[in-house]
């Protein structure tokens, strides 16, 4: 009779380390995928959230805006005197502008008159409603992102009235007059392997 001979158990070959380029080129094609997903219906209703919050709180708070029957549809053209726009990067790139209604600018900048700009002199009704755009973006991006998330916001720009186009589209009503906001967000900022 013969013996069987029991098989030799299979032992894997030692893996060698990657190299860091190696390395590198994994870790970015992980990142890569999780750039190109488009935000989610829930992300888009946060974002939404996160925008009409901090358009309705800096407008009372620091703009001096009484509220006025809440959210509205948003304001013709005709019906707008300035819109200002502000860049930011980091986290995520993207725009904030708001939309000011006819007489709304002049009132901002009576009710903000206390303030000064840089060189100490008082804000006049533009440097207003540029510090109110700044304000609302800043204020958005850490309540949609974290406080954790790092921004650079731009400089604002006035321009006037144009529609306005971007995710989240809303408009609130004030004793003053309205307000509109849009949002655009781009993609995830791509972070170099290091």
């Amino acid at each position: 009779m013969r013996r069987a001979v029991p098989a030799k158990p299979i032992i894997a070959s030692p893996r060698r380390p990657w190299s860091p380029r190696v390395r590198a080129r994994v870790q970015r094609r992980h990142e890569e995928p999780a750039i190109a997903i488009p935000d989610s219906a829930p992300a888009l209703a946060h974002l939404r959230k996160g925008s009409l919050h901090s358009l309705a709180w800096v407008s009372q708070q620091l703009a001096g805006l009484t509220p006025q029957g809440g959210e509205s549809a948003l304001p013709e053209t005709s019906a707008l005197e300035l819109v200002v726009e502000v860049d930011f990067t980091g986290y995520r790139n993207g725009r904030v502008a708001l939309a000011f209604g006819r007489g709304v600018t002049r009132q901002i900048g009576a009710n903000m008159a206390h303030m000064t700009n840089l060189d100490g002199r008082q804000l006049n009704a533009l440097e207003a409603a540029k510090e109110m755009a700044s304000a609302t973006t800043s204020e958005l991006l850490q309540a949609v992102f974290g406080v954790d998330a790092r921004f650079r916001i731009g400089q604002p720009q006035t321009m006037p009235p144009r529609p306005l186009h971007g995710e989240v589209l809303l408009a609130l009503r004030f004793a003053e007059g309205e307000v509109a906001l849009s949002v655009m967000i781009g993609q995830a900022a791509v972070r170099s392997g290091g």
